[in-house]
């Protein structure tokens, strides 16, 4: 099926009848008249989720419900900047052809934007939005729900709103940036946290506990943590949840997306951090949000900004990975397997040997590929791979490693082999002007924003000062996620 726009996608969705809220509506108009710009761009994105067209940011509401993954996501449907943010949702069966529906959220009239949160189902078995609202007028932030059709597709706010005001929330007074709730269950019990940007010199996220079915009324039961604004500048989106029967806080702090790794004693309802991390540094990678599928997998979506301007759409989500705590009790993260349905046209090589050289390899020309790489670096200074490669070679974008960093593009990741095994694997998904590269096994992984030449189409490993061996090369094809029926 060729390029489908908006209107056409929703005509699948089958529905017939406008929406019900004027401003919804209006949203959606506009993304119609937007989505022709935005499809035309080149450098678009073309198997990673993105909104029909204009601005997207945070993802800001997953659940697995009824045989769908439902994605909620920022969205600005009036340009391609930061502004008038609403909430956008599209559902999949697969996680990877994404269908997309009516806008879920527009700010109401007394609302500037409608900041993230989350969606859960309530003890009534109801569809459940919680996000938070920041006024258009001189007055704290609040914390606001909406309630969904057994569909999730159209969404009312609830009559009990605001759910949370720091007027009454029961804890401190915390500064402006109260925001980002989300909601997590355990032993039975429902409870919320909410980032804090300013309580004193500190950031801190509190804790709430719910003591209704509908969840429209809750209680505070302290700060579940806190640090100085030294060391954690902001607490945004954090979540926590969870794996591996250990408790992870994740959150992104105004750089790396971060996260803390302990225990949640349930009875003090504190947690007590172990270990800390970051999922990359890579500052295309901001935003994170988790929920947990029907096989029991944790899944992470994150927003991949960086991109250029005045195109009609900016912003996308990485491909989505699946978190797993690894045996030295930091995080690891892998794309999430369904991407294989994706690949089309395929070149393998086994064992091929790099002396002090370069070897193009002869693979699929694209500027959509999906590659897999085993290296044994031998006593070479330096390997790695060239890709979107020019003809001259005076051009590419550089993956390199040098026994103790990997450069993906210049986001540098610091890497020691395991002396046991003493193998370089590099999983890389090259999508028009996004990279994403995983690498042993997701140990590691970085993401990076590219606007290569679009010309400049090659492939080819390396190794300096040294031999090295390719020991596999895979390239694939991949297919974009929007020609599917």
């Amino acid at each position: 099926m060729a390029h489908v726009g908006i209107a056409g996608l929703l005509a699948l969705a089958c529905f017939a009848t406008p929406p019900a809220d004027p401003a919804i509506a209006k949203a959606m108009n506009a993304l119609r008249r937007a989505d022709v710009r935005a499809h035309a761009d080149p450098t678009r994105p073309v198997y990673h989720f993105r909104p029909p067209a204009q601005w997207m940011n945070d993802p800001c509401g997953g659940i697995y419900y009824k045989g769908y993954y439902h994605l909620f996501y920022q969205l600005n449907p009036y340009g391609d900047q930061w502004d008038n943010i609403h909430w956008g949702h599209a559902r999949s069966k697969d996680l990877i052809y994404w269908e997309h529906l009516p806008i879920a959220i527009a700010p109401a009239p007394n609302e500037l934007r409608c900041n993230s949160g989350c969606v859960t189902i309530n003890k009534q078995g109801v569809p459940m939005i919680f996000y938070t609202l920041v006024p258009n007028y001189d007055a704290p932030r609040d914390q606001r729900a909406a309630i969904g059709d057994d569909d999730m597709i159209t969404w009312k706010r609830h009559p009990a709103n605001p759910i949370l005001t720091l007027d009454s929330h029961g804890g401190p007074r915390f500064g402006g940036g109260w925001s980002d709730c989300f909601v997590f269950s355990e032993a039975g019990r429902t409870f919320m946290v909410i980032g804090v940007d300013a309580l004193g010199k500190n950031v801190a996220v509190p804790l709430y506990e719910a003591h209704d079915s509908g969840l429209t009324r809750w209680t505070y039961r302290g700060l579940l943590f806190s640090a100085p604004k030294s060391r954690i500048r902001n607490m945004e989106v954090p979540m926590f949840f969870k794996l591996n029967g250990k408790w992870i806080l994740l959150f992104h702090p105004g750089g790396p997306i971060m996260y803390l790794t302990g225990s949640f004693d349930l009875q003090s309802l504190t947690f007590k951090p172990e270990k800390e991390g970051t999922l990359t540094p890579s500052k295309d990678f901001s935003s994170p949000h988790v929920f947990f599928d029907d096989k029991a997998r944790c899944i992470l979506f994150a927003w991949v900004r960086g991109f250029k301007s005045g195109r009609g759409w900016n912003g996308c989500l990485a491909i989505p990975r699946i978190i797993s705590l690894g045996a030295d009790g930091l995080l690891r993260q892998q794309p999430v397997a369904e991407t294989k349905k994706l690949r089309s046209e395929h070149v393998s090589i086994q064992d091929l040997d790099l002396n002090n050289t370069g070897r193009i390899i002869e693979s699929p020309r694209s500027d959509t590929l999906e590659i897999m790489a085993v290296f044994e670096p031998g006593d070479a200074k330096t390997i790695g791979l060239n890709l979107r490669r020019s003809n001259d070679g005076k051009d590419s974008v550089r993956i390199t490693y040098d026994h103790t960093t990997l450069s993906a593009a210049g986001v540098k990741l610091p890497l020691q082999l395991n002396k046991a095994e003493r193998l370089l694997k590099l999983h890389v998904f090259l999508d028009k002007s996004v990279m994403e590269v995983f690498v042993n096994d997701g140990q590691k992984a970085a993401v990076k924003v590219i606007y290569p030449d679009p010309n400049d189409l090659g492939v080819e490993a390396f190794a300096t000062g040294g031999t090295a061996r390719l020991k596999s090369l895979d390239v694939w094809k991949i297919k974009s996620i929007w020609q599917h029926k």
